[in-house]
């Protein structure tokens, strides 16, 4: 993906139609769901929602201990510690 100047700063930045060129962003944009396994308290689990939410990226956020069905799907993975992203069902 080529990179263009924007305005007249030297700070470069890639065009929409340029967006729309790049393999990666083709395949997440039909991808399944991401979920974000947390629990209240973790600090690890904070950044990892905060750096999804700063790069754009939509999820579904499970508190596994107030949602019993979600800590049920993080013991199916065979996983116990959080914080967890995982895509699909």
């Amino acid at each position: 993906m080529a990179l263009r100047p924007r305005n007249n700063d030297n700070s470069a930045q890639a065009s929409p139609t340029e967006l729309n060129r790049d393999p990666f962003m083709n395949r997440t944009q039909n991808a399944l769901p991401l979920k974000v396994y947390w629990q209240p308290g973790c600090s690890s689990c904070l950044k990892t929602k905060e750096f999804l939410l700063d790069h754009g990226v939509t999820f579904e956020s499970i508190n596994v201990l107030e949602d019993p069905d979600g800590f049920k799907e993080l013991e199916t993975l065979g996983l116990r510690l959080v914080p967890i992203v995982a895509r699909g069902s």
